[in-house]
């Protein structure tokens, strides 16, 4: 089977089977009565967004020239992901770096962060390495 196109730009990203149903109606579609999985992997937190599903074949009913659409709500990566904002208020400055070495010291951390800023499971200078570096690199 063919795999997905994707596609992106600034605020939304999918995938398309490659061929329209005049093309092939045989085609890497999704079809009634099986089961599919999506999978993303996303560096920010989920927040309810939009999905919409299109209708690859012509409709049964109604104006075949429209194309038929079903729109979800569900759980959707947000927004930009900057990782020196640390406290997470959409703001790089004094108070994320504030806010990582009272973490790094054993203080509290904002809510769902860690001092492992690199993700190895150890928190040590690395961290507070890869945080000064991550801090002094616009997003």
């Amino acid at each position: 089977t063919t795999p997905w196109a994707a596609t992106s730009d600034a605020s939304t990203f999918g995938w398309m089977c490659t061929q329209t149903y005049a093309q092939n109606p045989n085609a890497n579609a999704l079809h009634w009565g099986i089961m599919y999985t999506m999978i993303i992997n996303a560096n920010t937190p989920p927040a309810i967004g939009p999905a919409k599903l299109k209708l690859f074949g012509p409709p049964t009913f109604g104006d075949p020239s429209e194309p038929l659409e079903l729109t979800a709500s569900i759980p959707v990566p947000s927004g930009i992901y900057c990782p020196a904002d640390f406290d997470r208020d959409g703001a790089v400055d004094f108070f994320d770096y504030d806010a990582f070495v009272r973490c790094f010291i054993g203080e509290a951390c904002p809510s769902g962060q860690t001092a492992d800023f690199n993700h190895d499971s150890a928190i040590d200078f690395f961290d507070f390495d890869d945080f000064v570096v991550a801090f002094e690199t616009p997003c």
